[in-house]
């Protein structure tokens, strides 16, 4: 937390767990949990065996896994052991040289490898898919020549599969794996957003980077303060916010208050078949950012019925239940029951048009590249807005 702040930040969410053999002989692993959260589990026998510095190496060469997406990419590469090779590479170079835990795979080392094949180096701060394709064709002298990726002379093709605890993670499907990632990318703006820009100015431009191009991704694509103020004004919750920033420093008190609405807002999400993992993630996106303008949020995640139900407390979804056919009445009634100040709809719209009347003001979130066909069965319950992709 105070040497690296970022990094500190954004593992304070997750998970942790000691004594794990699934982490072999590496001091720190990656791995999915039976509750459906990653975990980030340590082996205490060869963590002791880490210098301090080394700890810290360690510990942020996960985080660079989670911040640059490698954990949900692993499974698309053919093979395993130089993908494993070129992510560690990138992550690696955001260490400094007492932070490596030998034997960890480096540039130096591999560019060191290449000289003596009178091959060019390769360039630093390229993508994973860049030093994958560079590494690639040499694959089977790379891991004859290279201890650092378990050459066994018994097997001269095999290598060492330094992330396989990944394995688990990406056999949770598609759906899943988009939303984690999404949730993990909102983690680390968030630890950006807590360090401010003092706490980020150690990291290297490239990381600030593709940070920058996270947030970007995943901008609200509406501005939800204004909308919610036209959209559900008669609010009957109100809370009281002060005025002034600090108390007076007279009389010790705060002489005003402010008299807030506090809405009181249904969330409707299909998690139907028909939604793509993509449309999911950027429903949630949405999700967080109505969440911040300060509405008590309600999500109901439905199909054909209402599948969960649970009270939006800003923290990323990992799992949604659902997944069969879309049927747009059950939200409405529970809404009508509920009383609330709004209804806001997530979907497709590839269901039949609502028979159940909402008794607030419902509003559509439409995400399909066939809006113009599906708009018109919507309109007439509510106002329909379309997501871009």
């Amino acid at each position: 937390m105070l040497a690296e702040p970022f990094y500190g930040h954004y593992l304070t969410v997750m998970n942790k767990v000691i004594a794990a053999p699934e982490c072999g002989d590496q001091a720190l692993c990656l791995t999915w949990q039976e509750d459906g959260e990653l975990v980030l589990r340590c082996q205490p026998e060869q963590w002791m065996q880490l210098t301090k510095l080394q700890q810290q190496g360690a510990l942020k060469h996960e985080a660079l896994h989670l911040v640059l997406g490698h954990v949900w990419r692993r499974h698309h590469y053919y093979d395993l052991v130089i993908f494993d090779c070129a992510a560690d590479l990138v992550v690696n170079q955001y260490l400094r040289q007492e932070q490596i835990c030998p034997p960890m795979v480096t540039l130096a080392s591999i560019n060191a490898w290449l000289s003596t094949l009178g091959l060019p180096p390769l360039d630093p701060f390229l993508g994973v898919d860049d030093y994958y394709q560079a590494l690639l064709p040499l694959r089977s002298q790379l891991v004859q020549s290279m201890p650092e990726l378990g050459h066994n002379p018994t097997s001269p093709d095999s290598g060492r599969l330094w992330h396989q605890s990944w394995q688990a993670i990406s056999q949770q499907g598609d759906a899943i794996l988009k939303l984690q990632q999404s949730q993990w990318q909102q983690h680390a703006l968030n630890a950006a957003h807590r360090v401010g820009e003092v706490g980020c100015g150690d990291l290297p431009q490239e990381l600030r980077e593709q940070l920058a191009e996270i947030e970007a991704r995943m901008k609200a694509q509406i501005n939800w303060r204004r909308l919610l103020r036209l959209f559900a004004h008669n609010a009957r919750k109100t809370k009281l916010k002060n005025t002034l920033r600090r108390p007076s420093k007279r009389y010790g008190t705060v002489p005003g208050i402010q008299v807030q609405p506090l809405q009181r807002i249904l969330v409707a999400v299909d998690t139907s078949g028909s939604v793509s993992a993509t449309q999911l993630s950027q429903f949630f996106d949405e999700i967080y950012w109505i969440w911040r303008t300060g509405a008590e949020i309600i999500i109901v995640e439905c199909d054909v019925d209402i599948q969960c139900q649970y009270h939006y407390r800003g923290e990323p979804i990992s799992e949604v239940s659902g997944r069969g056919g879309t049927d747009f009445n059950a939200p409405i009634k529970l809404a009508n029951q509920l009383r609330v100040d709004a209804l806001i709809y997530f979907t497709d719209g590839e269901a039949a048009a609502p028979i159940e009347h909402p008794r607030m003001p419902l509003l559509w979130l439409l995400h399909n590249p066939a809006h113009d066909r599906v708009t018109a069965h919507l309109a007439p319950s509510g106002r329909v807005l379309t997501m871009t992709a």
